[in-house]
């Protein structure tokens, strides 16, 4: 225990410093769009979007800064919200709503650039669309829940900022050190676990896993190691399919089942749930973590559906 308690400091040592200050970094900008009124400048851009998905003027304003911070965007959120400028709902389906941003950004960022070459253009090219249909998910998603509230939701953002008090920096800096202390004892937790043998129960699932769906055995390990690190994990896949180890059939099955797998885990080990829950609190927080992983995981569900009935039509 004393040994996982000593690595989970340093493995925090690594990532948790730059996080914290991205934080800081988010809550300061938050400060500048909100209490000093810039986000009815941001909100312009919005227009055309507003009227289709009928949420707030901010809300969608904090989805364009998604597709560069989610941090900044869920911190603008959070402002907002704790100021009651704007609904818990619409909180709510802002967050899912920074999702898709940060799905549509990853597709070039991520998909394009690393995936798709590991893979090749046709395994590739099926996970981008699964990774292409979690994003238009998530919109139809916010589209249907926010028409289905969509009266009463105008917000005249310079009234809103006036009628308000103003966020102050000493205020910012309470937030921060409010939110920086529940990253810190989350993240803490969740990374002891998994140190401490927690993850080491996902990868016996593995096994009987890749015999369900008829995969070569050589492809247990690489699904395995893309619970945990989806780039090696697909690098791996990648070496097995480009040697004629395994087709692009079994390789796609293998990556969509290994990000599958990793859905539930990565939100507790990236930081992602612990950074939710910081800034929207225990109950909305895991709401949303919970609809962002309902929502990815049935994108994976549906093509690997899709695919395994290709292969097994394929095998008559």
């Amino acid at each position: 225990m004393v040994d996982a308690a000593l690595l989970t400091l340093q493995q925090m040592r690594g990532f948790v410093p730059e996080t914290l200050l991205t934080m800081f970094a988010s809550l300061m900008i938050t400060y500048l769009l909100v209490a000093k009124g810039l986000l009815k400048y941001l909100a312009v851009f919005s227009k055309p979007f507003t009227a289709r998905l009928g949420l707030p003027d901010a809300v969608i304003a904090a989805s364009l800064v998604a597709f560069g911070s989610v941090l900044s965007a869920n911190a603008m959120l959070s402002e907002l919200y704790h100021k009651r400028q704007i609904s818990e709902h619409d909180t709510y389906l802002g967050a899912i709503l920074n999702g898709t941003s940060l799905n549509v950004k990853q597709i070039f960022t991520y998909q394009l650039p690393i995936m798709m070459p590991l893979l090749g253009w046709k395994a590739g090219g099926i996970y981008l669309l699964c990774f292409i249909t979690a994003a238009v998910i998530r919109y139809v998603y916010v589209l249907l829940h926010a028409k289905r509230n969509s009266t009463a939701r105008s917000l005249d953002l310079a009234q809103a900022n006036s009628a308000q008090p103003r966020t102050t920096i000493k205020g910012q800096l309470r937030l921060f050190v409010k939110i920086a202390g529940t990253y810190l004892l989350i993240t803490f937790v969740v990374v002891f676990l998994f140190n401490a043998g927690v993850g080491a129960l996902f990868e016996k699932m593995v096994a009987p896993i890749s015999r369900a769906l008829q995969l070569p055995v050589v492809l247990a390990v690489p699904m395995a190691v893309f619970i945990f690190n989806p780039i090696a994990g697909a690098a791996a896949v990648g070496t097995l399919r480009n040697n004629g180890t395994v087709n692009d059939v079994d390789a796609v099955l293998a990556v969509i089942m290994g990000s599958l797998l990793l859905l539930p885990l990565y939100g507790f080990r990236s930081g992602t749930i612990a950074r939710t829950v910081s800034f929207f609190g225990p109950r909305l927080g895991m709401k949303v973590s919970a609809t962002s992983t309902t929502l990815a995981i049935i994108s994976r569900l549906i093509f690997l559906a899709l695919v395994m009935g290709y292969k097994l039509m394929r095998a008559q």
